[in-house]
């Protein structure tokens, strides 16, 4: 009687998380460019849910590029559960729809992440984007200030007066 209530819960849980998913992905999704949203996710598989749905959906349907920095995982790894989750991961990078690097390489490494950034800016405005989406998985960079794993989407606007900061 106890693994049946344990196995309810369980799918309950399930439930609840994959609303939370779906919840915070359309929410994301109908913002405003140069929204930012500081997620706070339980878990890696929470994580992983998120960002296949999330960009799915903005290389298709919002013809956006996308900057996805992992942090707790390789982008090896970001790799293969995107292409589970049915990314044409080699035609994206190619095209460069999807940019995947690793977040220590993006925020300490040798050449500074804005002009990077800015960089992928102008080439999206170039291939005719309506955006671009970033991910940044800071939850290792600031452990020193929170406990908790956070995930950054920024979202940039091509907008005349387009300016980052």
């Amino acid at each position: 009687m106890m693994s049946n209530i344990s196995l309810t819960d369980c799918m309950i849980q399930g439930l609840l998380e994959h609303h939370y998913v779906n919840e915070v992905v359309n929410q994301i999704i109908h913002a405003e460019y140069c929204s930012h949203y500081l997620i706070v996710y339980p878990d890696l598989t929470t994580l992983r849910e998120m960002y296949s749905q999330y960009i799915q959906r903005q290389i298709k349907y919002n013809n956006e590029i996308i900057l996805i920095n992992p942090f707790y995982e390789t982008t090896d790894s970001v790799r293969q559960i995107l292409s589970k989750s049915g990314v044409n991961i080699s035609e994206y990078e190619k095209e460069k729809e999807l940019v995947i690097i690793d977040s220590l390489k993006e925020y300490f490494g040798s050449q500074p992440d804005i002009l990077f950034k800015r960089n992928l800016v102008n080439y999206a405005k170039q291939m005719g984007k309506n955006g671009l989406s970033i991910i940044g998985d800071i939850g290792g960079a600031y452990t020193h200030k929170s406990k908790h794993t956070s995930l950054l989407f920024m979202n940039y606007h091509f907008q005349q007066n387009l300016m980052l900061i």
